[in-house]
């Protein structure tokens, strides 16, 4: 009978600890590409999602910090929630479909957002979301500084 007890009381520890382990919460930290506001309104849209607790996308850094339940979603899965809208990560790249569905503004693989301080500069503004100004790549811009 205490045999029966023991193996009865083993189960169920064994039960609760990969319960815990199921529903444990991991808080993870990685790059995605993105320029302007757009970009983080996508990005942490993309991510409202059973198992998602807390999505935050830093402009200046591009590091997302989110907040998942392991039950319900991995870290895999996150990166490709990521991709499918368009951004890659640093640990997955989107597809150039995906890519090419993401505003003008928002091609971060194409465009290098810089803020300039002369009004000319500013004038170039991508759209209305995009609160940065653009340069149409780093090759055209060195090309006009080298004419001056």
């Amino acid at each position: 009978m205490k045999s029966i007890l023991n193996i009865f009381l083993a189960l169920a520890f064994i039960t609760l600890a990969t319960t815990a382990e199921a529903q444990k919460t991991v808080t993870e930290q990685f790059e995605v590409g993105g320029v302007c506001e757009m970009c983080k309104t996508r990005i942490e849209k993309a991510l409202d999602v059973k198992g998602v607790r807390y999505a935050n996308y830093d402009l200046e850094t591009h590091q997302l910090e989110v907040v998942y339940k392991t039950r319900h979603i991995s870290s895999e899965e996150i990166h490709k929630l990521l991709n499918a809208v368009g951004h890659d990560t640093e640990q997955s790249r989107a597809s150039d479909e995906a890519y090419a569905n993401i505003h003008g503004c928002c091609k971060y693989r194409e465009h290098e957002h810089e803020e300039h301080d002369d009004a000319k500069a500013s004038e170039k503004s991508c759209s209305p979301g995009c609160e940065k100004s653009c340069s149409k790549d780093k090759k055209d811009s060195e090309d006009d500084e080298g004419k001056k």
